[in-house]
């Protein structure tokens, strides 16, 4: 993938921040990776330092990893665009192995545009990583907005005045109400499921260092790992059959439409590998600070050239040109750092 972008012509500027084993949260060896549009708050991660210097303009465009949303999470925290491309769409040679059968890589960029244009440089097979494969993706996409189908959730009696659909509407997209009988409503389930695949299977990606005895104190990993050593093989294969499940399921669901609008199906689409986009739809003042408010779509099996282009539609109808006031912070900056007070979590960096 870095060689595919070095050939493409980009350059290497930085390595960006990302927390212990790429778990979620924004804190890493030197203390917060901040939100640059309210630094007294995290960026959110694990890909943490891509989403804050992405958003804050002090790179082009970043890549970031995905497990169960490190690519999602600090996009809609730092009001970048983050994409999830399809499972296997982008080769995953030279990064950690943290769970190989969730992990991803994809773009965060400040809009839609760029995500695909990165995608378009980064995607295919790689024998190094057998996951990884050859689909068609095309960009930009020569598809019509208009005739791209798009789900959401009905809602009696509140449909009309909301604000995402009324941008769609008046894309011409056609909109297909589901009703919440048909989508996937066990949160608890999604989630016991998502957290056995990562606990067993980082489990065996850190098999040696676990036995070695470190690293000890490293934000709740080793009592993952221990989690993940007492399940059984028959817990993992039944795991995978519920997954299978639920898989077939969302499947069924996304015949009815290209696209589904929110985030309810985010940690089913994780586990079933399927691409999801995030990107700013408004920016509301929140304590004194701009804060970005995010929509979330996802989509079909390595169809991101509709997930995109309608994103990439929505982006430019909303025409939102608010960019983090950096200068006003950097002001502040020795008053906010003798403001901090770190959680305690923090402290294993800090110190």
């Amino acid at each position: 993938m870095a060689e595919r972008l070095e050939q493409a012509g980009a350059v290497l500027i930085a390595k960006l921040a990302t927390n212990a084993f790429a778990g979620g949260g924004e804190l890493w060896f030197r203390g917060l990776t901040r939100n640059p549009w309210n630094p007294r708050m995290g960026a959110a991660g694990s890909s943490s330092g891509s989403g804050s210097a992405t958003a804050a303009g002090l790179v082009g465009f970043s890549i970031a990893t995905d497990t169960a949303g490190s690519i999602i999470n600090p996009s809609m925290r730092c009001g970048a665009v983050g994409l999830r491309p399809t499972y296997g769409r982008v080769s995953r040679y030279g990064c950690m192995q943290l769970c190989w059968s969730l992990d991803t890589v994809g773009p965060i960029c400040r809009s839609a545009d760029d995500c695909g244009l990165v995608l378009a440089a980064i995607h295919g097979a790689d024998r190094r990583d057998t996951a990884a494969v050859d689909r068609a993706y095309v960009w930009p996409s020569s598809r019509e907005v208009s005739t791209i189908r798009v789900g959401y959730a009905a809602q009696k009696g509140e449909d009309a005045g909301r604000e995402d659909l009324q941008v769609l509407r008046d894309l011409g997209v056609k909109l297909v109400p589901v009703q919440s009988t048909a989508l996937l409503k066990d949160f608890d389930l999604t989630y016991q499921l998502i957290v056995g695949m990562v606990t067993m299977e980082s489990a065996a990606s850190f098999d040696e260092l676990t036995r070695q005895g470190g690293p000890l104190g490293v934000q709740g990993w080793p009592s993952w790992w221990l989690h993940g050593h007492l399940l059984s093989a028959v817990d993992y294969l039944k795991l995978n059959r519920l997954r299978a499940i639920m898989m077939e399921h969302l499947d069924n669901l996304l015949q009815t439409f290209d696209v589904y609008l929110g985030g309810e199906l985010a940690l089913y689409t994780n586990l079933a590998g399927l691409p999801g986009v995030a990107f700013p739809r408004k920016f509301e003042k929140e304590g004194g600070f701009l804060s970005p408010s995010a929509q979330i779509m996802v989509g079909r099996a390595y169809d991101e050239s509709t997930l995109l282009a309608l994103a990439d539609a929505c982006q430019r109808a909303l025409g939102l040109n608010e960019r983090p006031p950096l200068e006003k912070f950097l002001a502040e900056k020795d008053q906010i750092l003798k403001d901090e007070e770190f959680p305690d979590e923090a402290k294993l960096y800090i110190d």
